[in-house]
């Protein structure tokens, strides 16, 4: 995953962590622990995020 270019589209589209934490049913500390490489999004967070952040390439995101 690449963790800077998923960030770079978090800013992007204006969204906070705890924006995407609450979206995603998990704690602020485990977004954030996903966000920078400490744990892993599942397939459906991972879908979710698509979605809500409009990914348009996911190879270039999730399969760096």
């Amino acid at each position: 995953m690449d963790i800077l270019k998923l960030k770079g589209k978090i800013a992007e589209k204006g969204k906070t962590q705890i924006d995407l934490a609450k979206k995603l049913n998990l704690s602020v500390q485990s977004f954030n622990a996903k966000l920078n490489g400490r744990a892993k999004f599942d397939i459906d967070e991972a879908k979710k995020l698509i979605e809500i952040l409009e990914i348009e390439n996911v190879k270039e995101i999730f399969f760096s």
